[in-house]
């Protein structure tokens, strides 16, 4: 065989390698960035459920407060029951935490996230719980959520936990 021709073969051999190399290498890449983009939006989302959970408990409890002073001033027994509207708002904030929870991969963030979701509701309904633990749970929810936020992986699994 002719050098020249030996050289050529080598040379675009050596290209096409090359170049295989960069797609699988780029296709890589951008499944990394599609799978961040979707860890990272449903945190966002998950965060934003969590939001919406916590006011709908406090406006049910708000609703059972007033409900409650206004009872106090009939003689006699009395039941405490919040309007419709408010009792499906928190049925359906619960849901969509639940479902958002549900896609959340970290399992620290998504532990944060059931431990505050029971705090709230007894703390925000009931008066059961100090309303501190339940800001300091929200906060631990928030911090987990943008620590996951802030890897390029969107999950802090294999980052430190205080």
């Amino acid at each position: 065989m002719d050098a020249p021709v030996v050289a050529s073969i080598i040379t675009a051999s050596a290209a096409l390698v090359v170049a295989v190399g960069s797609g699988i290498r780029a296709e890589y890449s951008a499944a990394l960035e599609r799978r961040y983009e979707r860890r990272r939006n449903f945190l966002m989302e998950a965060q934003d459920a969590a939001l919406d959970l916590r006011n709908a408990l406090r406006n049910y409890g708000t609703e059972l407060d007033r409900q409650a002073s206004e009872g106090s001033e009939e003689d006699g027994s009395f039941a405490l029951r919040v309007t419709d509207w408010v009792d499906d708002q928190v049925a359906r904030a619960r849901g969509r935490l639940e479902v958002a929870e549900s896609r959340v991969d970290d399992r620290a963030v998504r532990a944060a996230l059931g431990q505050w979701a029971d705090l709230a509701r007894r703390s925000l309904i009931g008066q059961e719980e100090d309303a501190a633990a339940e800001q300091q749970a929200f906060d631990e929810v928030n911090r987990l959520t943008g620590a996951a936020l802030r890897t390029t992986r969107g999950t802090i699994r294999g980052v430190g936990h205080r």
